[in-house]
């Protein structure tokens, strides 16, 4: 009772600020072939509201998943992503024929993404687990492409330092 009163009058101990981390987007990339046909927007992903979070995630062994309690994402999981996947494309140089929806502007292609996760799992030795659903839809919505992406790597620890650096 007193600690809260304490805090209620603006005494007692101050809350650290979280740690905030980004991703990093793809950088050293082939030149560019052929300049692409038509205009690319890439849609901000679809996610579970489990990932629709700026929280870093990590998933115990029994299948729970809790945040990392020191550190969190830069901006929501969806919005970050695509942020980063617009940046690779015009680190590749194709910065001309790709943006986010534009109110007026017609999309020749659209590169549809859905998290299906994003996290640490703490199960055993730490990995950090990626698996993002992406599919090319032509202007009259169409899917033309798709595939499923799935990547794991080692993190050394579930601490939120190690798991964005996994």
């Amino acid at each position: 009772i007193i600690q809260g009163l304490a805090r209620l009058a603006g005494g007692g101990s101050e809350n650290k600020p979280v740690p905030v981390y980004d991703l990093p987007a793809a950088r050293d990339l082939p030149p560019p072939g052929k300049p692409p046909q038509g205009h690319l927007v890439v849609p901000e992903p679809t996610a579970l509201v489990l990932f629709d979070t700026q929280r870093i995630l990590i998933r115990g062994a029994g299948g729970g998943t809790l945040p990392a309690a020191n550190g969190q994402w830069s901006d929501s999981l969806p919005k970050l992503i695509q942020a980063k996947v617009i940046q690779t494309f015009e680190n590749a140089g194709y910065g001309g024929a790709v943006s986010r929806p534009l109110e007026g502007a017609a999309a020749d292609w659209q590169l549809v993404l859905d998290i299906q996760g994003f996290h640490v799992s703490a199960s055993g030795t730490p990995e950090a687990e990626v698996e993002l659903s992406a599919k090319l839809l032509a202007q009259d919505g169409r899917i033309v492409a798709s595939q499923t992406v799935r990547s794991t790597i080692v993190a050394r620890t579930t601490d939120a330092p190690d798991a964005v650096a996994g």
